[in-house]
C-alpha cells in the first residue's frame, strides 16, 4: 500500500509524511559522530534503495514510530 499510494480503511489512520531538514557536517563538531557529508548521504540512499524499515525517535516526547525514506535531496 505505501508504494500504491494512502487508503482508507476504517479504524486504521492514515500514512503521515514528514519532512526533515538537517545539516550533514563537513567539519569536526562536539555534537557530530565520526563521517563525512557523503558517507551521511550514502547511508541515506542506502535507506532508500533497500526499503529498510526504521525508527523515528524524538527524545523525551512520545515520538517513537516505524518509519520508510522515500526520498533524499540535498544540496
Amino acid at each position: 500500500m505505501i508504494r500504491l499510494g494512502d487508503a482508507i480503511m476504517t479504524g486504521y489512520g492514515t500514512l503521515a509524511t514528514i519532512k526533515i531538514a538537517c545539516m550533514f557536517p563537513a567539519n569536526a563538531y562536539e555534537f557530530a559522530r565520526s563521517g563525512t557529508p557523503d558517507s551521511y548521504i550514502a547511508q541515506f540512499e542506502s535507506w532508500v534503495e533497500n526499503d529498510e524499515l526504521l525508527r523515528y525517535i524524538i527524545s523525551g516526547t512520545g515520538i517513537n514510530m516505524p518509519v520508510k525514506v522515500e526520498n533524499i535531496s540535498y544540496g
